[in-house]
């Protein structure tokens, strides 16, 4: 928003031709990678959508797109694996509610955080017992996505409703901040106005962290246990620096990385994945059907092999 309103000044987007859109884009990616301008293009092109729905824009442009760098086949690696359930835990429990109830859904569902923030109402929440869903609506590739929750999600979500009230108002947003109030969509201008609430919570679940590894480092060497003292704190230190990089787009790698090998169709109908390249490209595990096949391979003799060692270690 900065670098278009620094380039455009303060002129009627209607009166920014295509031409210089594209020059701008131009000068502002050169040298950079296919991938580097996508993501760029990306945020472009969500601001004029926005402007389009909201501010008059008549025309959107249209950039020439790297269909390959846009959908790669293999995504920056997330340590998503190493964000183990117990790691998950502690962070939801140093949430206020508000944040809580989004990383829940977003854990069970994948969805964005735009689609989060911006595309439920609470009519869109169904919570009967065996079938809880959201149903986020225009998320980014248009459509509506009907997603559904987990167990535990459904029960951080009934907390959430408890807090929330209001429950009457059925087309009102279903999430709201801390102040109860709605979050504003405004087109990426200037972030998502959660992420406040998400660090402070990642801040508190390191210090807990930290501070139960060092009270449990005492107990081991009180005993004379060093080593254990040490490996505990080694530990903490790195699920605290695992904490300091999450974020919330992590879950959707999660999702992605959890089910894409069990069922490909399933996992793009709840992630709202149109493309399965780009289901793919977040897939950084072994499937289930490669471990299979590998597990099923003949197992060398290890008895001949200790045979063989013991004859050489003879002769």
């Amino acid at each position: 928003m900065q670098a278009i309103v620094k380039r455009f000044g303060a002129r009627r987007l209607n009166d920014v031709q295509e031409r210089e859109w594209k020059a701008w884009v131009d000068e502002r990616q050169k040298g950079n990678k296919a991938a580097t301008r996508e993501r760029f293009l990306n945020g472009v092109v969500a601001f004029q959508k926005y402007a389009a729905k909201h501010h008059g824009l008549k025309k959107l442009v249209e950039f020439a797109r790297d269909k390959k760098a846009r959908n790669p086949t293999q995504r920056a690696r997330r340590a998503v694996q190493e964000l183990r359930p117990e790691l998950i835990g502690i962070l939801f429990e140093a949430c206020h509610i508000t944040i809580r109830a989004q990383l829940a859904a977003e854990w069970s569902t994948g969805a964005r955080v735009s689609s989060i923030v911006y595309g439920a109402r609470l009519c869109d929440l169904i919570m009967a017992p065996g079938r809880e869903q959201i149903i986020f609506r225009d998320t980014k590739n248009g459509k509506d996505v009907a997603a559904a929750l987990h167990p535990a999600a459904a029960r951080v979500m009934r907390d959430y409703l408890t807090w929330r009230g209001g429950l009457h108002d059925r087309e009102a947003p279903l999430f709201l901040t801390y102040k109860h109030r709605p979050y504003e969509d405004n087109g990426k201008a200037w972030g998502g106005q959660n992420k406040t609430g998400f660090k402070a919570a990642k801040r508190r679940a390191r210090l807990r962290l930290l501070k139960e590894a060092f009270a449990s480092a005492r107990q081991h060497r009180k005993y004379g246990q060093r080593q254990k003292a040490l490996d505990a704190l080694l530990q903490a230190r790195a699920d605290a620096r695992l904490l300091r990089k999450v974020t919330q787009h992590w879950f959707r790698h999660m999702l992605a990385t959890r089910m894409a090998h069990r069922d490909l169709r399933g996992t793009m109908e709840q992630g709202g994945w149109t493309d399965h390249r780009s289901v793919m490209g977040y897939v950084h595990d072994v499937s289930e059907r490669r471990r299979g096949i590998v597990s099923g391979f003949e197992d060398f003799d290890t008895n001949n092999t200790r045979g063989t060692d013991t004859e050489a270690a003879s002769s």
